[in-house]
């Protein structure tokens, strides 16, 4: 095990100018991502159209 190093220390400390600029860098990277994602702007055909259901329906008929 090493000891405690203060150059490592120091190191490990960012300034606010360099947090924000990799928060930045980041949070452009996400967004970046999110554009160039082709399915991420594919518009579904009818968003009401019914779904497939879950599970297979038992019920055969239903009495009113």
């Amino acid at each position: 095990v090493k000891p405690f190093d203060a150059q490592l220390a120091l190191d490990m400390n960012l300034s606010r100018r360099a947090a924000l600029s990799s928060i930045g860098i980041g949070l452009g990277s996400i967004a970046l991502n999110a554009l160039a994602d082709p399915r991420a702007n594919a518009v579904p055909l009818n968003p009401l159209a019914p779904k497939l259901p879950h599970f297979a329906p038992r019920a055969k008929n239903v009495i009113l």
